[in-house]
């Protein structure tokens, strides 16, 4: 059934040109063209190109019923009965500040555009996928006829509850991520630079798709494509993973290496040869991956082997003795009260609960 799909995408792409100006671009584009001395290209408040929305939305009413809301809402752009919506940009719409109570995934397919958030701004190129927390005041200039891109707008209570229970490992990047969702001091948005992957750009063109199509069970689809769309994004390019937020602070630029660094040698290491590796004091890393994680060093590690040991008291057949031993404790009694701790309950008992390996009969 996905191949199907996908052939028809490919087949509805190849009877138009994609890049042909839409009448509304074509407004968009007259104005950037005969109005140079308003500099359409920079972020404008809404009132301040209010004449050209007017234009536009005299070809297209919905612009000015949902397009340039400055605040934009899940009644506004998601239907009721499904937890996400997809739309394209407007090339050379003119960039105006608006923040929205969204999730938006930003994918650009092809061409290059600035994203102004915050006090700064940023080249997005083609491939890129840039997610933005709700609530941010961003603008997005796109001025060449060969820009395609698309947004996938998704209910906070929907994407939080995909990025908690598919992504929830443990580890430190998780850590400071979940972090960032419900702390001012995170990250506004994620930026990954994934290279144009055709994985990638597989299942978006299946999200499009379906969202189109009048079929049964198509929320849970969407859904369940979305998860795939955000795991896949993980799991290809977690290392290409770009915070320029975070690399504006000198004393902050190496966060996602260390954070990778904590994750491969999680078993081992302490904060002394972590500090001395990246050349920080440890109180200055403390200071970093609490802020970034809302943990300290030793949190962050306890968190990640305790990932681990749930993982593999349900799905391995090692003892007890041998899990604790694989992820990096030195006393049974002490792997055992922490992981009482945290889960209320002790590893055996978990594991009889929880295990995911079907006993053989006798």
């Amino acid at each position: 059934m996905f191949y199907d799909t996908l052939n028809y995408a490919i087949i509805r792409a190849m009877e138009r040109n994609l890049y042909n100006l839409s009448k509304t671009e074509l407004i968009f584009k007259n104005a950037f063209q005969n109005m140079p001395e308003r500099e359409l290209k920079k972020p404008h408040n809404r009132e301040e190109i209010q004449d050209i929305l007017d234009k536009a939305s005299a070809v297209s009413p919905d612009i000015a019923k949902q397009e340039y809301f400055e605040l934009l809402n899940e009644k506004a752009f998601i239907y009721e009965g499904l937890d996400i919506s997809f739309h394209d940009h407007e090339r050379y719409m003119p960039p105006f500040w608006h923040s929205h109570d969204l999730f938006e995934i930003m994918y650009l397919k092809d061409g290059e555009i600035t994203h102004y958030i915050n006090n700064t701004s940023y080249t997005m190129r083609a491939g890129d996928v840039c997610i933005v927390l709700p609530h941010i005041e961003h603008a997005v200039s796109a001025f060449s006829d060969n820009v395609r891109l698309h947004y996938i707008l998704v209910r906070p209570s929907t994407f939080e509850t995909m990025f908690t229970t598919m992504l929830d490992d443990g580890s430190v990047l998780m850590n400071f991520l979940k972090n960032s969702l419900y702390f001012d001091n995170g990250e506004p948005y994620w930026l990954f630079h994934t290279h144009l992957d055709p994985e990638l750009s597989y299942i978006f063109d299946l999200i499009q798709h379906e969202l189109y199509r009048r079929k049964r069970y198509k929320r849970q689809i969407l859904d369940n494509m979305l998860s795939g769309f955000i795991l896949t994004l993980f799991r290809n390019h977690e290392g290409d993973m770009h915070l320029p937020y975070i690399e504006t602070e000198t004393s902050d630029q190496n966060l996602i290496y260390i954070m990778k660094y904590m994750q491969m040698h999680y078993q081992t290491i302490t904060l002394s040869e972590l500090a001395q590796f990246f050349n920080y004091s440890e109180r200055q890393l403390q200071r970093i991956l609490k802020k970034a994680t809302g943990m300290s060093f030793t949190e962050n590690i306890q968190s990640q082997k305790l990932a681990k040991a749930e993982n593999l008291l349900t799905t391995s057949t090692l003892s007890i003795e041998e899990i604790c031993d694989v992820i990096g404790f030195n006393s049974l009694n002490n792997f055992r009260a922490i992981f009482k701790r945290k889960f209320d309950m002790t590893p055996g008992e978990y594991r009889k609960q929880n295990s995911k390996i079907k006993k053989r009969k006798r």
